[in-house]
């Protein structure tokens, strides 16, 4: 048995060394307030007794996380506690909550004899950390570092491969890759950070992944930041920063033109008193999983479930105040003179009028033609009605705060229905918010989905969809 000394490798303590790459820093801009949420937390039990678990991530109906459970009866080498050290596993789901009672390792190409933890898949790649892999004198533990499988059917011996921005002299570890493979986020203790570890990213490009930037001082502190998990494109990670609940609490950003949003503190009791960090959503996003240490001092796996209704299909909301209407089959000469009756008591003047109503109801809109030279005036030329109704429901409202830049909040003026509670769906990803801030730039629309209901009132849940245009 060979006795080494013990890492916190739980969260990565990282220390300061000296100064070894100049990362690019970019700041970030919008802070939000989130809507209150009925989320349940349950203890997932992976492990036994005084054996640590942690970092989970979901792939394809299997939970996969770092635990120093004893992998098999050769694995001898113990911490300086007795403790041994950490593998990656996993086991099936049965159901939420729910695993199957056997725990499997991951292959020894990944699992080395010290540490191998925060593991993610991209495609057909594994990326994870590990310091069994650094070269150091004997019998020492070095710095993590992250490292990439590629996953071929049929080879025995796989081939692991160190990620290009490794660096012994500074630790690398939990990746994770961005719903559309763009963004590779890592945490480091490298000495250009803010704090005792930095969040950084990679940006795919040609299919390789460019220089470390960090994410600068909206997203990194003087404390630390670790344990970065996207969920689409939504980046959760855990800081001990002022301002949480105690020890590491969860929060979330996004990257928005460039720049990192302002980090959202996310509430009990996903965070509590205790050390909350290694948060990962399921595909329905209204569920996952995140460690804690909370019932006892080793770190446990805990499922979560936001308990808030869902929808099948939505009402497209086509709710316009604002109207185009265009004489196209006479044309105005210096003698006709084109007049609208927009029935709401104002008129409008030209072949052309663009003009927006100020509430709902049917308006019957008028144009007619008077002829300067006689005084003639031939009404009614053409005629039809406008209907704005907003069909009893909650709208979802925009307002322009700078060109290529929208704020989406709910309308509720024209329902006489109650509705207390609600959440967005943006192009997949879901936001607990009470409005939202859109920025196009690459796109011309963005998809928006509002959920809402009454607490009060199961039965009242709706869906409206609307696209909101640049």
């Amino acid at each position: 048995m060979i006795l080494l000394n013990n890492i916190d490798l739980r969260h990565l303590v990282f220390k300061k060394g000296k100064n070894i790459l100049s990362f690019v820093i970019l700041f970030a801009l919008i802070s939000t307030v989130s809507v209150a949420q009925n989320i349940t937390v349950q203890k997932v039990n992976v492990t036994d007794f005084e054996e640590s678990s942690f970092a989970p991530f979901v792939k394809d109906g299997f939970l996969y996380f770092s635990s120093n459970k004893k992998r098999n009866t050769l694995k001898t080498i113990q911490t300086d506690d007795g403790s041994y050290f950490y593998d990656l596993f996993k086991v099936e789901i049965k159901e939420e909550n729910k695993v199957k009672a056997k725990i499997i390792p991951l292959s020894d190409s990944i699992n080395g004899i010290f540490n191998e933890t925060s593991n993610c898949f991209y495609e057909n790649k594994i990326y994870f950390s590990s310091n069994s892999r650094t070269k150091t004198k004997k019998n020492r533990v070095g710095n993590f570092g992250i490292y990439i499988l590629e996953q071929t059917e049929g080879v025995g011996n796989q081939i692991v491969k160190p990620f290009i921005y490794n660096d012994k002299r500074f630790n690398v570890a939990h990746p994770t890759v961005s719903g559309n493979g763009k963004y590779l986020v890592f945490s480091s203790d490298n000495i250009a950070g803010e704090g005792m570890s930095d969040l950084y990213f990679c940006k795919r490009k040609n299919n390789k992944w460019g220089i470390p930037q960090n994410l600068g001082v909206n997203v990194n502190t003087e404390e630390m930041e670790t344990s970065p998990r996207f969920a689409g494109n939504t980046l959760f990670f855990a800081s001990d920063r002022k301002g949480g609940i105690g020890g590491l609490d969860v929060y979330k950003t996004r990257l928005e033109e460039g720049k990192w949003l302002k980090p959202v503190l996310l509430e009990e009791p996903i965070n509590s008193k205790y050390d909350d960090f290694g948060y990962v959503e399921n595909e329905d996003h209204l569920s996952g999983y995140f460690s804690s240490n909370r019932k006892k001092k080793t770190d446990g796996i805990y499922y979560f479930k936001n308990e808030v209704p869902s929808v099948e299909s939505y009402y497209q909301q086509e709710l316009y105040f604002c109207y185009e209407m265009e004489e196209t089959e006479m044309k105005e000469t210096d003698t006709l003179l084109f007049v609208w009756d927009l029935g709401d008591g104002n008129k409008g003047h030209g072949p052309y009028v663009d003009y927006c109503y100020k509430d709902i109801g049917t308006y019957h809109v008028s144009m007619s033609i008077t002829d300067k030279n006689t005084g003639t005036i031939f009404e009614k030329v053409s005629e039809y009605d406008i209907v704005i109704d907003a069909m009893n429901k909650p709208v979802i409202d925009l307002e322009d705060i700078e060109p290529g830049v929208v704020r989406v909040f709910i309308n509720k003026k024209w329902t006489t229905n109650t509705y207390s509670d609600f959440y967005w769906i943006v192009e997949g990803d879901y936001i607990f918010e009470k409005e939202l801030v859109l920025k196009f730039k690459e796109k011309s629309e963005i998809n928006v989905k509002l959920v809402i209901w009454d607490k009060k009132d199961p039965k009242s849940v709706i869906g409206i969809e609307r696209i909101v245009y640049k």
